[in-house]
């Protein structure tokens, strides 16, 4: 690759910025700043409501159960609480203990009991919350970790995918084992064993019956589950591969399993990957979404529905929204969100007529949702209905619902101070730019209110195959977040492109990027830098990139490709594509991405590692990662800092403990943002 010029000469010598490499920075006045928006925001210990996710409607449509988030104290990830907001009054009840984690709650058919994944000894197991008594019942734990869970159409049962205690969370979920043994201390020098498949790494589906109390698993032994859906009393559909491990995720297939004669049928496969598998009320029908993904739980794509009894598959035609979340609000309709090219949109499909309605679209917000939208829906009296939390950058997350063409506000979860101070940030401009084959390219520009050129941070999104959506600013328990807000409040602004390979543009679009990272990729984002600069609105000399993930391994990419960075903040990065190969749980990403072979020496594991361009690199490098990280292992950082120190360059290396793919955990995160933007600050 040809390297490009920028137009600026870089401070590179031993001076470092003193936030930087001081050990405990926790009572400096960036970090006690960090931690006060927190606490004004979060409100631990007050019992107040922050935000609201994984909504499902009730069986009469009246109420929305979900997971509210309510902070106890300033350490670790937020905790949840199953809650339940009543719609025609907005008021939210909350069940269960303060400091608990509650995920995936469920009505049951009746609209009596809600059950939900409650955190218990490290791992997720059942509890279900009587709702005309208000007691809750801990279903006998099992041995691993619940991830999903439904009930069956008749309600005497719940189907549960379970993780054994030696499988791994996926990158979205942090990269780590999914359980954290605690050694005992007296043999701490008992060897860390690994073998080609650990039993018990297996996810397997598993039935709660609600009468007896008892438990079962229902799918073989030798089958990796991982998502099931029930189709009848005697059978489910999942998501299924011959083996266990991130890495196997990426060649699963959906099939159907006879849970009494433990028999399997293939009910779809390609090369593309498939997840948010749904059945429909009766089970008579499954829908999924299919794409080319680079992680587990970001998959977004085109629409699939499979008729049970027929073998009938349908791909649906969603007016050329790439769907990322869906729903079935009955039978014969499904409601779904995603993107098409920089618009978020509401869809419902009916299956008896084909045909695509669009419920809401907006340029400026987004569906609520970490990773992936999220929404719930229903039909009634022959209307759709659906519910769901959604915000722009500077408009706080908003629980609304929608009927028809018209949407109703129920509850904004941001105090109007902070939405007042957040609004006084800046503005958000929607771009389109050609890169230099021609391709159009979008992205999002968050600019401070003073006039430009400005100070211009370059952040990379990860997967490669995923996207920026407007997410607000004032949201806190997110370092990428708030590291938005806080470089906005110093004057920078922020470029987020959703180049080659992103989602919401199609399949053709995100299989661009695959075998090519490193390569036209490159030149989306530094094309648009340039227009930036042209147009006035980006500073040529005061530029700096930072991305985690597949937008770690850009960051390092791009300042071996340019010098026109003045300072890079790379988390989690890919440097060595080769030992990344060898030493993560997704080898069989690297693998597919690069579309070549590690031990090809004149081949892409090679040509694009950033650690073969180390002595081209002018721009100070602060590298991040996490010492549990299994997904991007810590080794691709430290690699990188070590061969830019030997070779003279500026580089420093912040390894946390505690964290995995990515700083997530307060106040680690508050640290990490407090460096991060110290280092922008001294070199941009």
């Amino acid at each position: 690759m040809t390297k490009t010029k920028g137009s600026r000469q870089h401070l590179v010598g031993p001076q470092l910025p003193p936030t930087c490499v001081q050990t405990d920075i926790t009572q400096t006045v960036r970090f006690l700043d960090i931690q006060r928006r927190h606490e004004e925001f979060l409100k631990p210990s007050k019992n107040e409501i922050v935000d609201l996710a994984q909504v499902e409607y009730s069986p009469d449509g009246k109420f929305v159960a979900g997971v509210a988030t309510i902070c106890k104290e300033l350490i670790g990830v937020p905790p949840t609480r199953l809650a339940i907001i009543e719609l025609d009054s907005g008021r939210i009840s909350t069940f269960g203990e303060v400091g608990t984690f509650d995920i995936r709650p469920k009505w049951s058919p009746d609209g009596k009991v809600i059950s939900f994944l409650s955190q218990v000894d490290q791992c997720c197991q059942l509890h279900l919350v009587d709702l005309d008594t208000g007691k809750i019942t801990k279903a006998t734990a099992l041995n691993g970790t619940i991830e999903h869970q439904y009930w069956s159409q008749d309600g005497k049962s719940i189907l549960l995918t379970v993780a054994g205690r030696g499988a791994d969370k996926s990158g979205c979920d942090g990269g780590v084992s999914l359980v954290h043994n605690k050694d005992d201390p007296t043999k701490s020098w008992i060897p860390i064993i690994e073998t080609p498949v650990v039993e018990d790494s297996y996810r397997n589906a598993w039935v709660y019956d609600v009468s007896s109390f008892s438990t079962k698993q229902v799918s073989p032994h030798a089958l990796n589950i991982w998502h099931a859906v029930w189709i009848s009393r005697n059978a489910i559909a999942a998501i299924c591969s011959d083996l266990p491990g991130e890495e196997h995720w990426y060649r699963a297939n959906l099939r159907e399993i006879n849970i009494e004669t433990q028999t399997t049928r293939v009910l779809f496969e390609n090369e593309n990957q498939i997840e948010g598998i749904r059945a429909s009320p009766s089970g008579a029908s499954v829908a999924f979404m299919t794409s080319i993904a680079s992680d587990r739980q970001i998959v977004k794509g085109d629409l699939y529905i499979v008729d049970m009894a027929s073998g009938k598959l349908t791909m649906a035609d969603t007016n050329g929204v790439n769907v990322g979340c869906l729903e079935w609000a009955s039978n014969d309709d499904i409601v779904a969100v995603g993107g098409r090219d920089d618009e978020e949109v509401v869809i419902h499909y009916n299956l008896l007529t084909g045909k695509t309605d669009e419920l809401w679209k907006s340029h400026e917000h987004s569906v609520g949702g970490h990773y992936m939208p999220e929404i719930t829906a229903i039909k009634k009296n022959d209307e759709i209905r659906c519910a769901f939390l959604t915000y722009g950058w500077f408009s706080p997350p908003t629980f609304v619902t929608v009927t028809g063409s018209q949407m109703s506000s129920i509850k904004t979860f941001s105090s109007p101070e902070l939405c007042e101070r957040i609004q006084r940030l800046g503005t958000c401009r929607n771009l389109k730019w050609k890169a230099p084959d021609g391709l159009e390219i979008y992205g999002y520009f968050l600019a401070p209110p003073t006039p430009g050129p400005h100070p211009t941070i370059l952040i990379v999104h990860g997967g490669p195959v995923w996207q920026w959506r407007p997410r607000y600013v004032g949201s806190h328990g997110n370092s990428s977040i708030l590291l938005d807000q806080l470089l906005l409040e110093e004057g920078f602004a922020i470029f987020k492109p959703n180049v080659r390979g992103s989602t919401g543009r199609g399949q053709e679009f995100s299989r661009h990027v695959y075998g090519d990272m490193g390569g036209k990729d490159t030149y989306d984002y530094l094309s648009g830098l340039d227009a930036l600069v042209e147009s006035g609105q980006a500073d040529p000399k005061r530029l700096g990139v930072y991305g985690a993930s597949y937008g770690g391994f850009m960051s390092s990419w791009l300042i071996t490709q340019t010098d026109r960075f003045a300072a890079a903040v790379p988390v989690a990065p890919v440097t060595n594509w080769v030992s990344e190969q060898y030493t993560a749980h997704v080898g069989r990403f690297c693998k597919d991405f690069l579309n070549d072979d590690a031990h090809n020496p004149n081949g892409r594991f090679f040509t694009r590692s950033p650690i073969h361009y180390v002595r081209d690199v002018k721009t100070p490098a602060l590298m991040v990662c996490g010492a549990q990280d299994k997904n991007t292992p810590p080794g691709q950082a430290l690699e990188f800092h070590r061969a830019l120190v030997a070779h003279g360059k500026t580089s420093v290396l912040l390894t946390y403990p505690e964290e995995g793919h990515g700083v997530r955990r307060m106040p680690a995160f508050f640290d990490f943002a407090a460096r991060a933007v110290e280092w922008f600050k001294y070199y941009v």
